[in-house]
């Protein structure tokens, strides 16, 4: 017959033991797996520190207070020299959060609008939400976060003022440039360039999609620029901000043009093109070939520089934006 084995210890401090040693187990790992997501989380682990004004809630990380208060005290006034020239107001509250870092910035976009890693700025007029990089997590890119929510906010405006409707995407980026005031010479640059060079792109081109292309993609956003410009120029702020109400309130966009400009798309293009023919073919007559290419050449140079400080991360996200407008 078989003995049977016999543990060292009574059975009930068998139990005991087991007891202690599960209760070790269930506090230890725990605790370690605690400590190690603190040593290892990214600073953007923090919690969202939040701000209101009384049509902005800010939500930013302690690390760009700074950055918040700069925005909070100027909001308020972006939105009102907004609103005021496209004549659309709401009491809705907008949000605005500051990614702390590339990967908080995706984490922070709807599900099903992803956007590619490389965007700096989206605008959701549908949600009413502005989502915008920190400064710190985009090193090495010239940007001035005022200029970039003023650009974003317009979006905002316009999507809800028109209510989802499009409009053409050359003058609803040409007006996110206008109320971001977005002149230099880069744009002058690629205006010339154009002009000169006889590669202006046809309106039409122009209502629906830009060029993916990053040098006919500038060009696009210099003609939207300049048109919005021209159109302004032509009646005045007061003119073409009526303009804007109007066509918001659901108006074709061809009828609005010819009750306040006195002419259709077609003819607004012809006179537009012959405007910047007269005032960007300058460089035949301002002295010999030498100068000529001399100017040539400093445009060149500028827009070159621009482009190796922003690159392409820039006019990407530009291209980006209208698919987040929904």
């Amino acid at each position: 017959m078989r003995a049977k084995k016999h543990s060292n210890h009574p059975p009930d401090a068998q139990i005991s033991r087991l007891q202690r040693r599960l209760f070790l187990n269930g506090m230890v790992f725990p605790l370690l797996l605690l400590l190690s997501s603190i040593i290892i989380s990214p600073a953007w682990a923090a919690e969202y520190l939040k701000q209101q004004t009384p049509h902005f809630s800010f939500f930013y990380q302690a690390a760009d207070s700074n950055i918040a208060e700069y925005l909070i005290g100027r909001a308020e006034l972006a939105r009102q020299d907004i609103i005021a020239d496209l004549g659309w107001e709401s009491e809705a509250n907008t949000r605005v959060y500051i990614a702390p870092s590339r990967a908080e910035f995706q984490k922070l976009q709807p599900q099903q609008d992803k956007s590619p890693s490389w965007a700096s700025a989206l605008a959701y007029p549908g949600l009413n939400l502005i989502l915008l990089n920190s400064p710190r997590a985009i090193r090495g890119l010239e940007q001035d976060i005022l200029i970039t929510f003023r650009h974003e906010l317009t979006h905002i405006v316009v999507g809800r003022a028109f209510g989802g409707v499009d409009i053409p995407r050359w003058l609803n980026e040409g007006l996110a440039m206008y109320e971001a005031k977005e002149w230099d010479l880069n744009r002058m640059a690629n205006i010339t360039q154009g002009v000169l060079s006889g590669r202006l792109i046809p309106l039409r081109e122009l209502t629906q999609d830009f060029p993916l292309e990053p040098e006919a993609a500038a060009l696009a956003y210099a003609q939207s620029f300049y048109l919005v410009a021209y159109l302004l120029d032509k009646k005045g702020a007061e003119g073409f901000h009526q303009f804007i109400r109007e066509y918001a309130k659901g108006r074709s966009f061809e009828q609005v043009l010819k009750q306040t400009y006195g002419l259709g798309l077609v003819e607004l293009e012809e006179e537009w093109l012959a405007h910047l023919r007269f005032k960007f073919s300058w460089l035949p007559i301002i002295g010999s070939s030498t100068g000529i290419w001399f100017i040539i050449t400093l445009i060149f140079l500028i827009s070159y520089w621009r482009k190796k400080r922003a690159n392409k991360v820039t006019l990407t996200d530009w291209d980006v934006e209208d698919r987040y407008w929904q």
